[in-house]
């Protein structure tokens, strides 16, 4: 065998001894950290709920920007104040650790609440068995009172002419909303049947207290026996 073949053979034995020999185990995967959060527009004091969405990972350290901490994959927490605080997740697996931060921002708790509109779903048939009107349907306005009967708001100038059971709801839609002064304390929305000859029906009330509103919605429905009254809130 000359020197160029035995060379030739040599190297084909050593390819296919190094073919041989090659690690064909798939790499493992790097965990990769991600959560989302229900925070926004929560205000002091508020739970947020954290999911998880992290790949390749087994184990879950978090930390929520104010001395608290979890391992659960999901955790809630609480936070008692306001203030922008930095999540931390840290996620670790076979393949590794990885962390990714974001912020949670929760708000100071309103101090005021704002009515932008009222809205009458429902009301009385009648008055004790005696129509509203003997010949149509009551002309309905608005009143906002304490629990004195002082009339903090009338919107009497802006009546609803004729309005039976099946043409509500009716809708005021205040251009200047009216502010509740205060959101500790009784009030109520009067529902009249306008009467330009005799006195004004009294329809009946809804008593509402924005205390009790601890999530602060946009909107709240208020019902006192037959009458329903949806009230569009701001609160700031």
């Amino acid at each position: 065998m000359n020197k160029l073949k035995l060379i030739t053979l040599i190297l084909f034995t050593v390819i296919l001894g190094c073919k041989k020999d090659k690690d064909t185990t798939p790499a493992t995967p790097t965990p990769t950290a991600d959560f989302s959060s229900t925070s926004a527009g929560f205000y002091a004091p508020a739970t947020v709920t954290f999911t998880n969405t992290s790949a390749n990972a087994t184990s879950y350290a978090w930390e929520f920007g104010d001395n608290g901490t979890s391992t659960a994959t999901s955790p809630q927490h609480s936070y008692t104040s306001d203030g922008l605080y930095i999540v931390r997740l840290t996620a670790t697996g076979a393949g590794g650790t990885n962390s990714t931060a974001k912020i949670v921002n929760i708000l100071s708790a309103p101090t005021t609440a704002k009515i932008t509109y009222i809205k009458c779903t429902s009301y009385p048939p009648d008055d004790a068995g005696t129509p509203w009107d003997p010949a149509d349907a009551p002309d309905i306005f608005f009143q906002v009172q304490d629990q004195g009967s002082n009339v903090l708001a009338d919107f009497s100038a802006s009546v609803f002419q004729d309005i039976s059971l099946t043409a509500l709801p009716i809708q005021l839609n205040l251009s200047n909303p009216y502010v509740v002064p205060s959101l500790t304390t009784n009030y109520f929305i009067e529902l009249w049947d306008y009467d330009t000859f005799d006195p004004n029906d009294d329809m009946g009330y809804v008593g509402f207290n924005m205390s009790t509103y601890t999530t602060y919605p946009s909107s709240i429905n208020i019902i006192n026996g037959t009458i329903s009254i949806t009230l569009g809130i701001i609160w700031q």
